[in-house]
């Protein structure tokens, strides 16, 4: 096996010395031989059809920043933003990559929405009667109500998850029922028969909520919510989730905000609730659900005038007539007792002339009658 050649140092340093001295000799450089690029003295000419760069001079409208003619000592390169007139320069600046799109779509954003002018009260409407029905229908796991399909799908199925989390985490399970804009539940249409009845069997909250208009929202809760709250904090909590709803104009927004504040308000009222082996039924005869409202919690006086309104109608006529009979009793009582009472009565007494002139002469009497009339 033969060695491997190994070059002598001093050998490679000759053969360099020789090489370098053989391109000296012919008056060759080695940047002659490998040159490098250089910078042109000429511009650009930015004009010419197959230039670099000027398949995008098009890019920017002429007609509305018109390229002035630069001075004669500069190369021209293009339309500049200060060359723009004065009405544009405020308009355009210098991220505005809207104006190289059709339509400014970078520069579209989604306009504020003007405040909604309230539904007066004339103009609102009932549910169609082909939905009541399907109120009573709906499925009893299903949360969100919405037989008119008002809600777009996505806003639909994130409202759907937020409210089963709720009820298989929560003991206040929350129903919401999705209205129009100018539309009311009618008034013989029972809340407690919803869902199949389920909102009687448990203990529950039901949102009747009109699109778009959260100062409508109407809220029912169990009776057994409403004997162990205050009637002030449950009229706080609606008016808590109405102001909180009003922070955005996106009638889906609203309503997403309203349901999260209401599932978290409804955590809070669950601790004031009874345990769950104590007994929380409603009381026989009443209703089941029990709306939230100023009128309906000021007292209990008048929840039980609007639910036995004809009862006590009655009663009320009835006690009126009795008191009219007294009266009248009393008056012919102290008009018989007056007739009954002995009379002292003033009489006249005459002065009775003689006949004869003398005191004591023809003496002579008379004789008075009265009569009572």
């Amino acid at each position: 096996m033969k060695a491997p050649l190994r070059l002598n140092p001093h050998l490679a340093w000759l053969l360099g010395a020789i090489f370098l001295g053989t391109m000296a000799a012919q008056g060759q450089s080695i940047d002659e031989e490998l040159p490098l690029p250089r910078w042109e003295q000429d511009p650009p000419a930015l004009n010419a059809p197959d230039s670099p760069g000027s398949q995008f001079n098009s890019l920017l409208p002429g007609s509305l920043i018109p390229a002035l003619p630069p001075p004669a000592e500069l190369p021209k390169l293009g339309p500049r933003l200060e060359d723009a007139p004065s009405g544009l320069s405020s308009q355009i600046g210098p991220m505005d990559l809207s104006l190289f799109l059709h339509g400014s779509l970078l520069g579209s954003a989604r306009p504020a929405q003007t405040p909604r002018t309230p539904t007066p009260a004339l103009a609102l409407r009932d549910l169609p009667a082909h939905f009541l029905p399907a109120l009573v229908d709906a499925p009893t796991n299903e949360h969100l109500i919405d037989p008119q399909n008002l809600l777009p799908e996505i806003e639909r199925e994130d409202l759907e998850r937020l409210l089963t989390f709720h009820a298989t985490d929560a003991r206040i399970h929350l129903y919401i029922l999705v209205l129009d804009a100018d539309q009311k539940l009618p008034v013989d249409a029972d809340p407690a028969r919803f869902a199949r009845g389920a909102l009687s069997r448990q203990t529950c909250c039901l949102a009747i909520y009109p699109l778009a208009e959260p100062w409508r929202a109407r809220l029912f809760l169990s009776q057994s919510i409403h004997q162990a709250a205050s009637a002030d904090s449950l009229l706080d909590m609606a008016a808590d989730c109405i102001r909180d709803a009003q922070q955005t104009d996106q009638p889906a927004e609203q309503l997403s905000r309203y349901a999260i504040r209401l599932c978290t308000r409804l955590y809070w009222l669950q601790s004031t609730l009874p345990g769950a082996g104590a007994a929380s039924s409603a009381q026989p005869g009443g209703r089941p659900l029990r709306e939230i409202s100023a009128e309906a919690t000021a007292s209990p006086g008048l929840s039980l005038l609007r639910d036995h309104s004809p009862l006590l109608l009655g009663i009320s006529g009835a006690l009126g007539a009795l008191l009219i009979i007294t009266q009248l009793a009393r008056l012919w009582r102290r008009r018989c007792r007056v007739r009954h009472i002995a009379s002292v009565w003033m009489l006249p007494e005459p002065e009775i002339v003689p006949r004869l002139g003398g005191p004591f002469s023809a003496g002579a009497g008379a004789l008075l009658s009265y009569k009572r009339e």
